[in-house]
Order: C-alpha cells, then sequence, then structure tokens
C-alpha cells in the first residue's frame, strides 16, 4: 500500500536485530530512523556475543525452536550473498566433545536424526583439522556449516548498508520513554523533546521491559548473563570454535581469543572477573600447545535477553496501537531471519509463517497489560 511505505518507523535499539530490522525496511523505501543510547552500533549484548551460529544445543524435541534455528540459520546464507564483506572475515566449523567418546557419539546420533549436518571424527582426523589441540579426544562432533562471526562487525555493516539506503541513525540518544496518545505508541521522548513516528520498533534487547513499565506491559523478559572474556596471542593457534568439556573457545583473524562463559547470580565484580579470565588462561595453556605467550585482556559481560519457552517475542503489541516488538536470545543467530520477516509484516501485514512443525505463529505473543 503506498501509505505503508510513506511510514515513518523509529527502531530502538542499534543491536544485530535492530540494525537487521533497519537494513532489511530501507530496502522497502520505508523511512527508518535508528536510536542507540550506547555510542554506535553494537554497543550493548551484541558487542559482548561469542559469535557462534549453530543449531546444536536446541533441545530435538522442541520442534519449534529447532525449527526457528533452521530457519535462521539459512538465512544467514542469503545474507552473506547480498551483503559479502560484512562476512570477509567470517569463519566455518565448530569441534565440540563430550567428557566420555559415548556421550558424543550419542549427540552426534541425535543431531543426524534431525537432520543436521554433523559428523562424528576420529581422533586421527581431529589431529589433522587442529594439529595444536593437547590431550586429543577419542571422537568430537564436527559441524562444518558453523559459522564464527564477529557481531559488532556484522550489526556496524548492517546499519552502514542501511544508512547508505537513507536510514538514519541517533547515536548516544537515550529513549527517555514512550510517547502516547489516546492509548497508542506515537513517538519517542529522547532528552526531553518529543519525536513522532508511525510506528515505534522495540529492539532493545535485555532494556525493553524498562521501557515498557510505564505502559503497564511487560513481555515476561527474564536477563540471562553472560561473561565474554578475551586474551591476546601473537599468532594463530586454533582454526575452528572449540568446545571442550571444560572450555568454549575461538579465536579472531587479529589472533584475538574469546572464551565465553555462563554466570549466575550475583555477577562477578571486577576483581572477580579478573580471576575468572585467569582461571580460563590456565585452561586455554592446558588445552592448546604454543599457548604459552596468551594474555588475559578483559572480560565483559553480556544481558541476554531470553524467555522461559526459548523462543523470541515479535510482533504487534495487542492492545496497544504503534508498537512492535523484536527481542530474544540467541540474538545473533535469529538477527536476519527476524529482521527479513518483521520487515514483511510492518510493510505487507504478513505475519511469519513457513516453518516446518510451526506456523510461524509462536514467534508472536500476546502482550497484554499487566
Amino acid at each position: 500500500m503506498p501509505n505503508q511505505q510513506k511510514r515513518r518507523v523509529a527502531i530502538v535499539g542499534a543491536g544485530i536485530i535492530g540494525a537487521s530490522i533497519a537494513y532489511h525496511l530501507v530496502q522497502r523505501d520505508i523511512d527508518v530512523c535508528v536510536v542507540e543510547r550506547g555510542p554506535g552500533p553494537a554497543s550493548g549484548t551484541t558487542g559482548n556475543a561469542f559469535g557462534w551460529v549453530n543449531t546444536l544445543f536446541v533441545d530435538p524435541s522442541d520442534q519449534e525452536v529447532l525449527a526457528l534455528r533452521r530457519a535462521a540459520t539459512a538465512e544467514y546464507e542469503r545474507l552473506a550473498e547480498q551483503l559479502p564483506s560484512a562476512f570477509q572475515y567470517m569463519r566455518r566449523g565448530s569441534l565440540l566433545w563430550k567428557s566420555e567418546p559415548d556421550e558424543t557419539e550419542s549427540l552426534v546420533e541425535v543431531l543426524r536424526k534431525e537432520g543436521l549436518d554433523v559428523e562424528l571424527i576420529a581422533r586421527a582426523e581431529f589431529v589433522r583439522r587442529e594439529p595444536l589441540i593437547r590431550n586429543v579426544p577419542v571422537c568430537a562432533l564436527a559441524s562444518p556449516k558453523d559459522m564464527a562471526l564477529q557481531p559488532p562487525a556484522l550489526a556496524s555493516a548492517l546499519m552502514a548498508a542501511a544508512v547508505e539506503r537513507g536510514a538514519k541513525f541517533f547515536a548516544n540518544s537515550r529513549v527517555t520513554s514512550l510517547h502516547t496518545s489516546n492509548g497508542a505508541v506515537t513517538g519517542l521522548i529522547i532528552g526531553g523533546e518529543t519525536v513522532e513516528f508511525d510506528l515505534v520498533v522495540l529492539a532493545a534487547g535485555a532494556w525493553t521491559e524498562e521501557l515498557l513499565r510505564p505502559l503497564g506491559l511487560s513481555l515476561g523478559l527474564l536477563v540471562s548473563p553472560a561473561l565474554l572474556l578475551r586474551y591476546s596471542s601473537d599468532r594463530q593457534l586454533l582454526s575452528h570454535i572449540i568446545k571442550s568439556p571444560e572450555l568454549e573457545i575461538r579465536q579472531l583473524p587479529d589472533n584475538m581469543m574469546l572464551v565465553a562463559k555462563s554466570l549466575k547470580d550475583p555477577l562477578p565484580d571486577t576483581s572477580a572477573i579478573d580471576g575468572m579470565g585467569l582461571e580460563m588462561l590456565m585452561r586455554i595453556r592446558e588445552l592448546v600447545s604454543g599457548s604459552e605467550r596468551i594474555e588475559f585482556e578483559d572480560g565483559v559481560i553480556g544481558h541476554r535477553p531470553v524467555f522461559s519457552d526459548n523462543l523470541p517475542r515479535t510482533g504487534y503489541a495487542d492492545g496497544c496501537k504503534g508498537l512492535y516488538f523484536a527481542v530474544g536470545h540467541p540474538g545473533v543467530i535469529l538477527a536476519p531471519l527476524l529482521g527479513r520477516l518483521a520487515a514483511s509484516e510492518i510493510v505487507d501485514g504478513i505475519p511469519p509463517s513457513g516453518f516446518e512443525h510451526a506456523d510461524g505463529s509462536h514467534l508472536r505473543r500476546s502482550y497484554a497489560a499487566t
């Protein structure tokens, strides 16, 4: 509809989901304005993400989540063709093993039954692929199509492409509240000034509830903290993402190593993070030959927005016109798909559909006032 193409859409949040929505909306000739409280794209959780795109850690019995993840990883292939510059530093493949060989074998069997592209490799093949790993496992799961991405770079590339097509981007602009009129969201209040829009898209991750609370709305969002530890290295030691029973680690093209670790409340202070960083450093040196000169740099906490059913929340808010949601974990994996689906729904009025074992309605939830 012509009048839809003229709508002014504000996106709150320039993480990878917000940047993806902006990128897909401008391709549909929508007037897009992205507002970010940080200094640039990926200033929040996206900037502290490990960057592993995979379908390995989904309960096979949860067919809705599995279908969504498979569609999301397939969407990355399309985006890589559209925006190759954003993927120039991408690496492929992961290697994973459990404490006992039969556990690894069982996992490979389960994932194969679900049609996932994984293989069981023996010790000799493992050494060929990762010759510097010490205490080589008897067998390992290899997932050759997994992607190792740099989420901040990808979010920045998506935002730059959106701006090139006409989107406006405002950094260091904190949205203090949503502006409403007659029960509908009609704009944003930024720095005491009201800016009107036809539609507001909340892609603010863990901070979404903060903006909803004054409206009496809640998504039931929970915050799951994760720690990203960074280590400097003077050379390349790893070619794959590695997940052993003790360590989840990858290496960037600039030699920096990343280690991911889940956290529980209470969150650690700087001293405790440093302690964890040094503990993981010892594990790296035990795992990787030639890592004696690796040094711990720092650790950052990411606040992941999660829901009890492991599904994201996207769609229009029930009972509150002018408001659209796009939030969930894992945002890095879901972003290209959610961006395209959100743009399609906003422009064409077509809700998400077409997933195996699900009609897409699981992406859209009721957001009744609490």
